[in-house]
């Protein structure tokens, strides 16, 4: 008996990224460069933002990502107006249901 094993890629990478000041009661956006290096297309992937010091998690629209492409997805959130300025440490992550990929970065709030 013969046997066919199909195996399916799912990559994702997070590649440049760009943040808007971060100012008390402003609004900030986070844009950031998803790349798909699998095989397959991904759907409903969305970028989501927490910042530890707030324990909060800000979540974007979902995006399609075909294989092999890229997506510059954005991110929105509204600053609390009463933050105490600094740098926050955050993780930026995007994915989905079936794939993941993450960092941490600083968010300056002047």
């Amino acid at each position: 008996m013969k046997r066919l094993f199909v195996y399916l890629l799912f990559a994702l990478v997070i590649g440049k990224f760009y943040m808007s000041d971060a100012n008390p009661g402003g609004n900030f956006e986070l844009y950031s460069v998803v790349r798909n290096t699998g095989t397959d297309n991904l759907y409903d992937v969305n970028m989501k933002l927490y910042l530890y010091d707030l324990g909060e998690m800000w979540v974007s629209q979902g995006y399609t990502i075909q294989d092999h492409d890229h997506e510059v997805m954005l991110l929105e959130w509204e600053v609390p107006k009463d933050i105490a300025p600094g740098a926050y440490l955050a993780r930026l992550s995007a994915g989905n249901d079936h794939v993941r990929a993450s960092k941490h970065v600083y968010v300056t709030v002047n």
